[in-house]
Formats: structure tokens, C-alpha cells, sequence
């Protein structure tokens, strides 16, 4: 398997501070690929005191799955809100889930092994689109979906919750007091 590590305990090295440089390295890396959230959309701010908001998501979670740990395959930035509130340690985007039995690249990176769209294997823009549209000091976000009844798409809006964040900036807009999105907690206050 070209590009995977056999090692059970490559996930006990994601939290070790004597590998942080290999996970700036990968940010960096994937920050070249993309400037927004794998599922949401949403652009990161810029800046460096930013790249704290910016998680390094493991599609295929690492504590089941410790393969694939630091494998480029099985990563993705995204926003603090999609990957540990929405997704957190969920499993259930994950189709043939085996807990921690063998696990094959054959089989665990097939676009059926997800309900998901994987932002690895699958464009999403071809898929769904985060429009902007500028409103005063502010924007308003809209989600244009470019397929209709496909199951993965629908699933991903389910799971990441997308329609909140529409609805969230609607309020945001009028003014009006809207916890679902938890804005300033998230960082999404410095995108717009």
C-alpha cells in the first residue's frame, strides 16, 4: 500500500509536540490545495493568528483508523464548526465502518465507502457552490447546489448542517440574535 505507514500508533504522534512541525507542514500544504472549508465552504481568514481556526480533519477518523493518520489521502482543512461540532468523532459518514479491523486503501477510500461527499475523492464544486453576496459591512451566504437528488449531496448538507449557516446569516444581517452558529466562538466573525 504506497503511502501508508503500517504503524498502529502513528495516531498517539499527532498529538505528540515533537512531530507539530510535520502537522504545520501538512496545514501549510493543504492551505496551497485550498483557502476554505472542505464541507461548509467558507473561506479561512488570513493572517497567521487565523491558522488556529483551521483544522486538519481526518475524514476517516485516526483513533479507528491510525494508518491513515498522516496519509494526504484521508485529510482536509475545515472550519472549527464542521469539524468538531458537526462531525466530532461521529462515524456514521462512513459506510462500511469496521471500527479498528483491517483496513485496505482499496476499499476505504472508494467513493461508495461514504454518505459524504469526500473532499479527497469527489469536486465538490461540482456538486455545490458557497456564494457570497455582499450586504452593507457584511455577506450574505447562500449555497447553490449544481446536482438534484443525489444522496451524498443531501448528506453532506444533513451532516454539516449547511441550511444553518444560511438561516444563521439571515439573522446575522437583519440583526437578529442567532446561537445556532455561534459565530465568534467558531472564528467566522473575522471572515467577513
Amino acid at each position: 500500500m504506497l503511502g501508508v505507514y503500517r504503524n498502529e500508533k502513528l495516531n498517539t504522534f499527532w498529538v505528540d509536540k515533537e512531530y507539530s512541525f510535520l502537522k504545520k507542514d501538512i496545514k501549510e500544504l493543504l492551505l496551497e490545495k485550498s483557502n476554505v472549508c472542505a464541507y461548509c465552504r467558507i473561506p479561512f481568514p488570513s493572517g497567521k493568528a487565523s491558522k488556529i481556526l483551521i483544522h486538519i480533519e481526518h475524514i476517516l477518523p485516526k483513533d479507528e483508523y491510525p494508518f491513515y493518520t498522516f496519509y494526504l489521502k484521508n485529510l482536509s482543512l475545515s472550519c472549527q464548526r464542521c469539524n468538531m461540532t458537526c462531525k466530532g468523532r461521529r462515524k456514521d459518514h462512513i459506510v462500511n465502518y469496521r471500527g479498528k479491523c483491517n483496513h485496505s486503501e482499496d476499499t476505504d477510500f472508494l467513493e461508495s465507502n461514504y454518505h459524504i461527499l469526500h473532499p479527497n475523492i469527489h469536486y465538490i464544486d461540482g456538486y455545490y457552490k458557497l456564494k457570497l453576496f455582499p450586504v452593507g459591512n457584511s455577506f450574505f451566504y447562500h449555497y447553490e447546489k449544481k446536482v438534484d437528488n443525489n444522496p451524498k449531496l443531501d448528506f453532506t448538507f444533513s451532516f454539516f448542517k449547511l441550511h444553518e449557516i444560511e438561516e444563521s446569516y439571515i439573522d446575522y444581517i437583519q440583526g437578529l440574535d442567532s446561537n445556532n452558529l455561534k459565530r465568534e466562538e467558531f472564528g467566522l466573525d473575522k471572515v467577513i
